[in-house]
């Protein structure tokens, strides 16, 4: 079980830590919530799963100050949609103190994670991690010479490298791209 920690941007002016006054609702920030249900996909677009979260879990007590919305340039129409990307708003609404939207807008909106990682990219980024894996567990098995060993190498070096031409092709049609996230106020 990680630890948590409190990450509550209280050395700004404009962060209350205050829920209210009893019996009345307040929304507290969601910077570091995980999504109920949703599995790993807030993790980098779903590059990384819920283990590479290390050994702490990160949590804000702050009042949100407002619920928004990151959107990217492909979701606003400033850039075209490449072929097999996606074509809906690919995020969710989520409450955050104000502490927590300054330091997203600054260092934590230049890249949109479902742009980076679309579903065709986490595809083949699952295939060389099954195509290392089952080269490794091969190579290791009691019995195997140092020549099926060096087979299964090149075997597997050589799907790397077609694996990674894939990759490179998805870069090249704009597929796999950059785009900057926008943080606009939905409440």
């Amino acid at each position: 079980m990680p630890d948590v920690l409190d990450n509550t941007p209280w050395w700004l002016d404009n962060v209350t830590t205050k829920r209210g006054h009893e019996g009345l609702l307040v929304q507290g920030c969601e910077a570091y919530e995980q999504r109920q249900g949703e599995g790993p996909k807030h993790l980098e677009g779903g590059f990384y799963d819920l283990r590479s979260l290390g050994p702490h879990v990160w949590t804000c007590k702050a009042r949100a100050d407002g619920l928004y919305r990151a959107s990217c340039q492909c979701t606003l129409g400033l850039r075209a949609v490449p072929d097999g990307q996606h074509s809906l708003p690919h995020s969710k609404e989520t409450w955050l103190c104000n502490g927590h939207l300054a330091m997203i807008r600054k260092r934590g909106s230049q890249i949109c994670p479902p742009c980076v990682h679309p579903p065709a990219e986490l595809e083949l980024q699952e295939a060389m991690k099954y195509t290392r894996e089952s080269a490794s567990a091969l190579m290791f098995q009691p019995g195997v010479t140092l020549q099926d060993r060096a087979l299964v190498q090149r075997k597997a070096e050589a799907k790397l490298w077609d694996l990674q031409a894939q990759l490179d092709d998805l870069v090249l049609r704009g597929i796999v791209h950059r785009c900057s996230i926008i943080l606009r106020e939905v409440s």
